[in-house]
């Protein structure tokens, strides 16, 4: 029965997909972030519309936050679905984080030649 066929693929891709963010989410909670993006990049360059999507661009968003890149952070958290839970969480983090680094720039922008 080619329905069956077709459906035993799919889960067997599900499988796959699942396979390779539970790869990179056991890398990220070892704190090697740079592997962990890696995973979640290859994951969604692969499959873009996969259902694994939002989590892969989690991923790809708390690596990038540990790592101080967020700015790069920013732009894959409006991939994400806006009705993923976490969505919301990391933008306003990112959003925070964003703001007090570009106080910080100012507040010290002037200092640096006084710092001899």
């Amino acid at each position: 029965n080619f329905g069956k066929e077709i459906a035993l693929i799919q889960t067997a891709d599900a499988r796959v997909l699942t396979i390779i963010i539970a790869k990179a989410d056991s890398k990220y909670e070892l704190g090697r972030d740079l592997e962990a993006l890696q995973e979640y990049a290859y994951y969604f360059k692969k499959y873009p519309n996969g259902y694994g999507r939002n989590f892969a661009l989690i991923g790809i968003v708390v690596c990038l936050k540990n790592i101080d890149m967020q700015d790069e952070a920013k732009k894959f958290i409006e991939l994400i679905d806006d009705s993923h839970d976490g969505k919301r969480k990391e933008l306003e983090h990112s959003l925070e984080i964003i703001s007090k680094q570009n106080t910080a720039k100012i507040i010290i922008s002037g200092v640096s030649g006084s710092a001899h």
